[in-house]
C-alpha cells in the first residue's frame, strides 16, 4: 500500500471520529442542499452553525399577534456531544419575541412576521442565544394545506436587511413596515386572509454565534 493511499485512509478515519461531522441543510423552495462542516456541542458551549428543531407552544399570526408578544417553543431532539452525552435535553424551553408584524392588505401584498428567538432554558438555568430560522411550515387561515413549501425567510439584525429567500421584501422592511428589530422575517403569503404558524409547528433554527453554557 503506497504512502498516498495510507494518507487518504487516515484522513477518512479522522473525519469518521466524533467531532467531525458534515450537516446538510435543505432549502424547501430551491430543493438544493448545502453542506457545511460544524463542530458538535460540548457541555460548555453550542457552536455556531448548529441546527436545532423546536416545536411552538403558541399559534403565531399577523392577525392576532403584535410587536412585543412573547412566545415559547421546546427542543424536539436533544443536542448530543462528541462522546454521545446529552448536552441539551429534549424539552428544553426556547423563548422568543415577536419583533415585527405586517398584515396582508390584498392578493398582491404579503403578510410578514419577524420572530426573535432569544433564550434557551433547561435544568433551572437560562442562556442567551442568537439564532436564525432556516425552515418553517405555514398554513393559511380557513384553508387546508400549506401556503408554500417552506416559509419565505430572511435574517434581519437591527435595521439591517439580510438575504430573503424566495421573495423580495427588502424595500418593505427598510421602508419601516416592520420597524427596526432583530429576528428572522417569515413571509406568510399574499392574501386578505392571513397565514398562521400553528401551535405544534416545527421550526428549524441555526445558531449564529456560540451559545455559552457555563
Amino acid at each position: 500500500m503506497t504512502p498516498r493511499i495510507l494518507a487518504i485512509l487516515a484522513a477518512l478515519l479522522l473525519c469518521a471520529t466524533p467531532g467531525c461531522r458534515s450537516a446538510q441543510v435543505q432549502s424547501d423552495q430551491s430543493r438544493a442542499y448545502y453542506e457545511y462542516d460544524r463542530q458538535l456541542p460540548t457541555r460548555w458551549a453550542i457552536p455556531p452553525g448548529t441546527l436545532v428543531t423546536v416545536r411552538l407552544d403558541n399559534t403565531l399570526s399577523t392577525r392576532h399577534n403584535r410587536r412585543g408578544d412573547h412566545f415559547n417553543a421546546w427542543l424536539v431532539h436533544p443536542l448530543v456531544g462528541p462522546g454521545g452525552d446529552v448536552v441539551v435535553p429534549a424539552g428544553a424551553v426556547v423563548t422568543g419575541l415577536v419583533t415585527g408584524v405586517k398584515r396582508s392588505r390584498g392578493p398582491a401584498d404579503d403578510a410578514l412576521i419577524r420572530l426573535d428567538f432569544r433564550q434557551l432554558a433547561f435544568d433551572g438555568r437560562s442562556y442567551p442565544m442568537r439564532v436564525e430560522v432556516v425552515r418553517a411550515r405555514l398554513y393559511r387561515d380557513r384553508e387546508r394545506g400549506p401556503v408554500r413549501t417552506g416559509a419565505t425567510i430572511g435574517a434581519v439584525s437591527g435595521a439591517l436587511l439580510g438575504g430573503i429567500v424566495g421573495g423580495d421584501f427588502g424595500d418593505a422592511i427598510v421602508g419601516g413596515l416592520l420597524g427596526a428589530g432583530a429576528g428572522s422575517v417569515l413571509g406568510l403569503g399574499a392574501s386578505t386572509v392571513d397565514a398562521v404558524i400553528p401551535r405544534g409547528s416545527d421550526l428549524t433554527l441555526r445558531t449564529m454565534s456560540t451559545v455559552d453554557l457555563r
